[in-house]
């Protein structure tokens, strides 16, 4: 009879240690999940150097395992961290790449850093490409504003531009919005207002993680 007894709470013992290893872990996988950003790889967006930017097929073989593992990367701080590293370690194979400082002065770049820096500052990468995309957008489209880049950043109620100390994510997000891609898919506007279905006459295409509504 004792014996019966002590195998029934040694079963109700087990039992409860299994429910609480489970939830134990179940919590510390939600927590790595959600702090790392790690998802399934159906999730995952590839991010890819522009077609028009690499020379060859012959030249791509040799490194072809370096370019897959950048396909794997989803953070694009990351992604462009690791492209620069291939780009300064094998400049041959980037021969067509395209470079904000050959194509805009030094005084153009900074005002761009300037908008970008001020704009979001105390913001990641993330939203800082957004923004440079919106610069590059109204100076490079064919759109209402002008195609040069101080009179945009500078033109009234515009963006404001302040600060004059400019942030290494800054300077990258600028090279990334124009080497790599326009991660706001064409837009020409945002604020950091309530998000309204559209803004001068443009459907709002997104919100980010900082609050900006991009239009």
């Amino acid at each position: 009879m004792k014996e019966e007894k002590l195998l029934t709470w040694y079963t109700i013992a087990l039992f409860f240690f299994g429910i609480t290893a489970s939830v134990f872990l179940g919590c510390h996988i939600y927590d790595l999940t959600h702090h790392y950003g790690i998802v399934s790889t159906q999730e995952m967006v590839p991010i890819e150097i522009p077609s028009d930017v690499i020379e060859t097929k012959e030249d791509v073989d040799p490194l072809q395992a370096e370019l897959d593992a950048l396909t794997k990367i989803e953070d694009r701080k990351e992604w462009y961290e690791r492209y620069r590293v291939l780009f300064e370690e094998h400049p041959e194979l980037f021969k067509n790449a395209k470079s904000i400082y050959d194509n805009y002065t030094e005084e153009e770049i900074y005002i761009m850093q300037r908008v970008i820096e001020t704009e979001t500052y105390g913001c990641d990468f993330e939203a800082k490409t957004h923004v440079a995309s919106v610069i590059l957008n109204r100076v490079e489209g064919d759109n209402n504003f002008p195609n040069d880049v101080m009179a945009v950043c500078t033109a009234p109620n515009q963006f404001v531009y302040g600060r004059k100390q400019i942030s290494d994510d800054t300077r990258y997000a600028l090279e990334y919005a124009y080497e790599i891609e326009d991660t706001t898919n064409g837009a020409l506007y945002f604020n950091s207002m309530e998000p309204m279905d559209s803004w001068n006459g443009r459907e709002r295409i997104f919100t980010d993680h900082v609050g900006h509504s991009f239009y």
